[in-house]
């Protein structure tokens, strides 16, 4: 409705399959949302309790319900205005009352997380800065953060991945790419039940591996035109290079074969050995499949980044055979059939974008809804564990959100991620 002049409908009027608008202040009417689709005639007399004699409506996200037996019944219904939903005792405004005090609740924790986050980036700046000069105090450093993440993981059962904010310094995604990695890679060694020794060896290889690129030109590191030949062959090196800065670093040999291998593929089409299957160790295959999800989500060049939804869908449809086909599920699991990040078309019919899965049940993310008729900065977060009658329908391409949702919802650009460690 965003360039046609707003249609209206007499409250007498509604009928179920109407999508209508509340225009009369969030917290002054019992509904969920603020547009919805009429779905019974207990919302079509709650509608006309409100005092309202016209409601803003959209023909065309109406589906109107014609059959005798609604007709019928909606003949039976009084058009007298019911009490009007401000009680202290009115049941629906009491629900609304605590979804606001969860909602908020899970803004709390997501802002703690972001805390925390934050923290985190931090200390890969640091340790990616002084890999040379201070060797012993980066490997002290990159111990502690993936010890911190590695007990997490251990001590919750019911870990949520964020989505954080994108509020990063220009040059500075290496840094973020690396910590995505590393809490990713795991995550999914310790949903595969690996022993914490492995769990947090792969959490350092995923930390370190693309250590090697602090050897290679920024020009090539940072162009967002194909590579030639040349630099191609260069760009290659990372690994090798990697392998130097992890002796440095006097780093194990298990984290070696993930920075060495990293870049090698199940069907042998990989780099820089043409390794395939069981040569491969397994902290290289997991830390290979998040890397490549991850690169897809946050490419250098921006302009070629793809939602989180279809990067996954992508890996499993057209180049599963690369991957690990325990990993890969692995992956998918977490994350979820909708990952953080991914804008969602919601079985009501409104739009809204996945801010965290929780692991253990992940096909019911938590959400943030765009409703123009509530600020956003007071926003519905949603979890859907407990919104029994809220399904997700389909995942959508922020471009073909309006102008207002884009502002609202504020896709990310790039996709950044983040585990509730319990330290916010």
């Amino acid at each position: 409705m965003s360039d046609k002049e707003p249609s209206y409908i007499d409250v007498d009027e509604l009928k179920i399959g109407h999508y209508v608008y509340v225009d009369v202040g969030w917290m002054n009417h019992p509904f969920t949302f603020s547009s919805f689709k009429i779905s019974s005639n207990d919302e079509i007399e709650t509608l006309r309790s409100l005092g309202v004699a016209q409601f803003r409506y959209n023909p065309d996200l109406s589906e109107i319900v014609e059959d005798d037996s609604v007709k019928k019944d909606q003949s039976t219904k009084t058009t007298e205005a019911s009490p009007a939903p401000t009680s202290e005792n009115n049941p629906a405004l009491k629900a609304k009352r605590e979804r606001i005090s969860l909602a908020q609740r899970l803004r709390a924790k997501l802002i703690a997380v972001e805390r925390e986050y934050s923290k985190a980036g931090g200390i890969v700046r640091d340790i990616m800065k002084n890999l040379f000069s201070s060797p012993a105090q980066v490997s002290a450093s990159a111990n502690q953060l993936v010890t911190e993440i590695a007990d997490s993981l251990t001590a919750k059962q019911d870990v949520a991945v964020y989505l954080m904010s994108d509020n990063r310094t220009t040059g500075e995604e290496v840094y973020f790419h690396s910590l995505n990695v590393a809490t990713l890679s795991m995550m999914v060694a310790r949903a595969m039940q690996m022993d914490a020794a492995t769990v947090h060896t792969i959490g350092m290889g995923g930390l370190f591996h693309d250590i090697g690129k602090t050897e290679i030109p920024d020009k090539i590191l940072l162009k967002t035109e194909p590579l030639n030949s040349h630099e191609e062959r260069l760009f290659r090196q990372h690994c090798a290079f990697g392998i130097k800065a992890a002796t440095h670093l006097k780093l194990s040999e298990d984290i070696k074969n993930i920075i060495a291998q990293h870049h090698e593929c199940m069907d042998g089409y990989g780099y820089p050995s043409g390794l395939s299957a069981d040569e491969i160790s397994m902290g290289a295959r997991i830390v290979g499949a998040v890397n490549a999800y991850d690169s897809l989500c946050n490419p250098h060049n921006p302009t070629e980044a793809v939602i989180p939804y279809k990067a996954l869908s992508m890996m499993f449809a057209k180049q599963k055979e690369r991957f690990d086909h325990d990993v890969l599920m692995t992956l998918i699991r977490i994350l979820g059939v909708y990952p953080p990040g991914t804008v969602v078309k919601l079985s009501n019919d409104m739009i809204a974008m996945v801010v965290a899965v929780n692991t253990t049940n992940p096909l019911r993310p938590q959400i943030m809804v765009y409703d123009e008729g509530i600020p956003q900065e007071e926003a519905i977060t949603l979890d859907l564990e407990r919104e029994k009658s809220i399904n997700i329908s389909s995942a959508i391409n922020p471009n073909q959100l309006s102008k207002a949702a884009i502002e609202y919802l504020d896709p990310r650009k790039r996709v950044k991620y983040y585990i509730d460690t319990g330290n916010g």
